[in-house]
C-alpha cells in the first residue's frame, strides 16, 4: 500500500494573481492504489499529469512568461551559435526568445512563435543582442562589454541553459 501524498495547500495572498487562474483541482485518492485496477490507475495519472501541466501553466503566468513547448526538455546549449549558421540549436534558440515578449524574434512571419527556424539570421541576431543587454551582468560584464554581440557564445549559453531549467 502506498498512502496518497498530502495534499499541497496554496496561498493566493503570496504570489501575484495571474490574469486567468487556470482551474486546477489536486487530485484525490478515493481508494487506495492498490484496491485499484490498472484502467483507474491509468486514469489516475492523467488526472495528476493535467494538474502538473495546469501548475506549470500557472507558474509561467506568475513569472510573466509564456510555457516553452517545443523545446526537449534534455536539450541544453552546448555549442557557440553566431550569424549565418543553420542549426536545430537556433530554433529551439528561437521557441526561447519567442517566450519573452522582450526578445520576440518577430510578430509575424518568419522567426515569429510557431514559425521558427533553423537559420541565424538579422532578426535572430537582434534578439541575442536584446537577451544578452537584458542580461548584461551575467553575459557580458564578465567581458568587459555592454553592449551585445549577437553571437552565442559561453556566458550567453549559461543564462541560456539555466532560462531552460527553471
Amino acid at each position: 500500500y502506498v498512502a496518497p501524498a498530502p495534499t499541497p495547500t496554496f496561498s493566493p495572498t503570496t504570489a501575484p494573481t495571474p490574469t486567468s487562474t487556470p482551474d486546477i483541482s489536486i487530485p484525490t485518492f478515493e481508494k487506495p492504489i492498490k484496491d485499484m485496477t490498472i484502467e483507474e490507475l491509468k486514469a489516475k495519472i492523467a488526472e495528476i499529469l493535467t494538474a502538473i501541466n495546469k501548475l506549470k501553466l500557472l507558474l509561467a503566468q506568475i513569472r510573466g512568461v509564456q510555457e516553452i513547448t517545443g523545446i526537449p526538455t534534455t536539450f541544453r546549449f552546448e555549442r557557440n551559435l553566431r550569424f549565418g549558421q543553420n542549426l536545430q540549436d537556433i530554433r529551439y534558440l528561437q521557441i526561447l526568445f519567442n517566450s519573452d515578449s522582450s526578445t520576440r524574434i518577430a510578430q509575424s512571419g518568419f522567426g515569429s512563435p510557431g514559425r521558427e527556424t533553423i537559420h541565424l539570421g538579422p532578426l535572430t541576431r537582434k534578439a541575442v543582442i536584446r537577451f544578452q543587454e537584458k542580461y548584461a551582468q551575467e553575459i557580458l560584464s564578465p567581458y568587459g562589454i555592454t553592449r551585445g554581440t549577437g553571437f552565442v557564445g559561453k556566458t550567453t549559453r549559461a543564462k541560456l541553459n539555466e532560462l531552460l531549467t527553471q
